[in-house]
């Protein structure tokens, strides 16, 4: 699977699920998923994890690693 070489995403998240993930992200601190596994876990389709990760990431919420691990940004932990 690709990851997000942070760009923005081709077309708007379902904001419930948006907030699904920030849910998760922010009460287990130490998640820190590829995206594969990210949609494992979410039980997402490839391209709606893709929109989903790509508005976290643009609105900072969550930072993209250089191990493909998506990690919540610091000021929010």
């Amino acid at each position: 699977m690709r990851s997000l070489a942070r760009t923005q995403a081709q077309s708007p998240a379902d904001q419930k699920l948006v907030e699904r993930v920030r849910r998760e992200f922010s009460d287990m601190r130490g998640l820190s998923p590829t995206l594969a596994q990210a949609r494992r876990l979410f039980h997402l389709a490839d391209e709606e994890c893709l929109e989903i990760f790509a508005q976290l990431l643009q609105e900072g919420f969550l930072h993209l690693c250089a191990d493909d691990r998506y990690r919540l940004e610091r000021r929010h932990s």
